[in-house]
């Protein structure tokens, strides 16, 4: 995935990646509408948000279950989106 501004044109800041990932791990599951909804963001960018998370890692999408979320720890969660964040800014 090249990117997460394809659809919304700005890059995702630090903050919103920090606010996705806290509103995550409080909530125990991902969703764009969710995310939307709390951080006052499109769904387009609520999206991205999501995509950026699971290609770090934090969550796995189960079509069964719902979404999981795997890295439960806020330090580790943070760390693991920043640096993917990181990679795809390059």
């Amino acid at each position: 995935m090249k990117g997460y501004t394809a659809l919304i044109k700005k890059p995702l800041t630090k903050n919103e990646v920090r606010q996705a990932v806290v509103i995550t791990l409080s909530t125990g599951y991902v969703d764009a509408v969710i995310l939307s909804r709390k951080m006052g963001i499109g769904f387009g960018k609520a999206d991205q948000l999501a995509k950026l998370m699971y290609s770090a890692g934090i969550i796995v999408d189960s079509t069964m279950r719902g979404t999981v979320v795997i890295l439960k720890g806020e330090p580790q969660a943070l760390n693991a989106a920043y640096r993917q964040l990181r990679k795809v800014q390059k």
